[in-house]
């Protein structure tokens, strides 16, 4: 049951990247999307590693400098995105309830649905981007609904391996929504993105 926990749990990070993200990022800049995850490869080791957000935050800066973000933007937004753009987190906790739920044999009601998004939602909001940390805000998205927190402690020993993959989402979309930010402030130079120009050590250091 907890591998298929963990399996679903993965499979949901993969469709939303593919299907939330590239859909925002080719309505929102014209730009490949397919690109833009080749490019992202380079450094989705780290967050995969780290499973940290905030970790990840230096060089998240530097990838989005390399693929044609201003300095300004990126060091502003980067760091915002790090703490408020949770996806990942936010998926999580709602297919957890869901999860528990059915492990329980509890029937979830409209009522109860949505108090779990606005739970995991609000929950995701500002939580810091570290490991483990999710498990706090968890336990708040279970109390709202009244569901045993006791199940905590099944999750929380089988949930590092989703976790570095939550951690591929969330840095994926602080950098994603960077360039979108970028683009629409005419603060991104597209010849670096697809390759056309490297942007020099020397000017990133500068910066």
């Amino acid at each position: 049951t907890l591998a298929k926990y963990c399996a679903v749990e993965i499979l949901l990070f993969v469709v939303y990247a593919m299907v939330v993200y590239g859909l925002l990022f080719k309505c929102l800049t014209g730009l490949s999307f397919t690109r833009f995850l080749k490019n992202y490869s380079r450094i989705a080791l780290i967050p995969f590693s780290t499973s940290s957000s905030n970790a990840t935050i230096p060089y998240s800066i530097r990838f989005c400098r390399e693929v044609g973000v201003s300095n300004r933007v990126a060091s502003f937004t980067i760091p915002l995105g790090a703490t408020l753009n949770m996806d990942g987190t936010a998926i999580m906790q709602g297919m957890t309830a869901v999860f528990v739920s059915q492990l329980y044999g509890i029937d979830l009601t409209w009522s109860m649905m949505l108090t779990i998004v606005l739970a995991a939602t609000l929950g995701s909001i500002g939580s810091p981007g570290m490991p483990g940390v999710v498990m706090v805000t968890l336990m708040v998205v279970l109390q709202s609904v009244g569901f045993p927190l006791e199940v905590v402690g099944i999750i929380v020993a089988i949930d590092k391996f989703p976790d570095m993959f939550k951690t591929v989402l969330n840095v994926m979309g602080d950098a994603l929504d960077t360039i979108i930010v970028a683009k629409s402030e005419n603060e991104f130079d597209e010849d670096y993105f697809y390759g056309r120009k490297v942007l020099d050590e020397s000017s990133i250091i500068n910066d």
